[in-house]
């Protein structure tokens, strides 16, 4: 099940503004080591979330925003799980 919202707000008088996503997936997936046949997996499967605050007024730009991302499995080789762990980034533009 994949839940996604997105909400936009702007606030144009002033010049700013929020956008706000998340990702919330739930699968009732397992993978088992000791087994030798092949299993099913979903890789690169996780929760994010992003919020993105910005400002837009009279030439001046600005930017601030924050990714997230849930640890995830990447993929599977001889019986070995390749897990990615949790990813959070802040990055900003001012112009």
């Amino acid at each position: 099940m994949v839940l996604k919202s997105i909400y936009n707000i702007t606030l144009e008088n002033l010049g700013f503004g929020m956008i706000a996503n998340a990702t919330f997936v739930n699968a009732n997936v397992a993978y088992d080591n000791m087994k030798i046949d092949s299993q099913f997996v979903l890789n690169g499967l996780s929760d994010s979330a992003n919020l993105v605050a910005f400002y837009d007024k009279d030439g001046l730009q600005a930017r601030l925003a924050y990714n997230w991302r849930d640890s995830f499995l990447a993929g599977v080789g001889q019986r070995v799980l390749v897990l990615t762990q949790t990813q959070q980034m802040l990055s900003h533009t001012v112009s």
